[in-house]
């Protein structure tokens, strides 16, 4: 990496996480609390974690406590640092866009869209699952993206372990599985791979997402709670993707939904990624284009996101973290690319 970029990365991250610095001090919410007990009666009197639900976001907590003891402050601290982690993979794949050969100003400008972004969120929207689901699949999508051949394999069983762990955070990113087997697919049929590496891609892939989920399963045999759970989690699941979500979309608009969701908060991040998509709308530019990795990777996590957010359908706003995650990759290069504009006129 150039001397400069390294310096505008660094800034950045630094920047970002400057202003991410008051969520330390947030109050822990209902839910969160509840994450936080379960993990303790878990770590410390051998309790199996709540049945209701697979229980990736009670692991997490359940690490926390043992990185950094059992407090309310823990909690605040590993997402501080998890959100920062996020802030960082933002601004250098921002960067990477290089809008205008502006890549620095891409990545500050989004890093400061996504940290203002989260702190918006307040103590009640923050240190959810979505907000941890966004760093498996932004590491999910570093590692797709890197150029090097090396270790090809290697990373691909990474991507998957990486889509395992977003699964068991929360359940309808299994969207990102499909997105990113149909990446890897693309890609391969674009190199003319043989069949036997398409196929033996695709299994190491679906293979290695499923090591998270199997191990939650032979804890819960462990406990001897595999029937319950299994019982608890068909209705616990029925009800909250079928009876409340269907039950909220039948009752408005679709796309006074959409317009709610992205205009209620953070009007400029939205607005950004719009800018962005639309300036990809040029024939001749998309032409050119069509195989651009980074953006290609981006739409469909886009679109990932966004299903999800259809899918549960209740206008938390937590929901939207990874949606905002990934708009503010696209916002950065293209208020860059507007700067760029401005300066050449000046």
């Amino acid at each position: 990496m150039h001397p400069l970029r390294r310096l505008s990365f660094w800034a950045a991250v630094m920047l970002g996480a400057l202003i991410l610095l008051p969520t330390l001090w947030y109050y822990i919410g209902g839910d969160q609390a509840l994450y936080a007990y379960v993990a303790w009666a878990w770590q410390v009197e051998g309790r199996p974690p709540f049945i209701g639900e697979i229980p990736g976001m009670y692991l997490a907590h359940y690490l926390v406590f043992s990185l950094f003891g059992a407090e309310p402050f823990s909690i605040r601290l590993a997402d501080y640092l998890l959100q920062v982690l996020n802030l960082g993979l933002v601004a250098w794949f921002a960067s990477r866009l290089e809008p205008r050969g502006r890549p620095a100003l891409a990545g500050i400008i989004s890093a400061i869209l996504y940290a203002t972004y989260y702190l918006g969120l307040n103590f009640g929207n923050t240190v959810f699952k979505d907000g941890f689901v966004l760093t498996p699949l932004l590491l999910a999508c570093l590692i797709l993206t890197m150029n090097s051949k090396r270790w090809f394999w290697l990373k691909a069983c990474m991507v998957g372990l990486l889509l395992g762990a977003a699964f068991i955070f929360k359940q309808t990113y299994a969207l990102a599985g499909a997105a990113f087997a149909l990446l890897y697919l693309a890609r391969e049929w674009r190199n003319k791979s043989s069949w036997g590496r398409i196929v033996g891609i695709e299994f190491m892939l679906f293979i290695f997402a499923l090591i998270p989920l199997a191990w939650c399963l032979f804890e819960m045999r462990k406990w001897g709670q595999m029937t319950m759970f299994l019982e608890v989690y068909r209705d616990y699941m029925k009800q909250y993707y079928l009876t409340m979500g269907g039950g909220y979309l039948s009752s408005i608009k679709y796309f006074d939904y959409v317009a709610f969701q992205l205009f209620y908060r953070s009007q400029v991040l939205w607005l950004g990624m719009m800018f962005f998509i639309l300036s990809q709308l040029d024939r001749q530019k998309w032409k050119e284009q069509a195989e651009n990795q980074l953006k290609t990777v981006f739409g469909a996590m886009l679109l990932v996101c966004g299903l999800s957010v259809f899918i549960q359908a209740k206008g938390l706003e937590y929901h939207n973290i990874p949606l905002a995650g990934f708009a503010a990759i696209l916002a950065g290069p293209a208020f860059a690319g507007i700067a760029g504009l401005f300066a050449e006129k000046a």
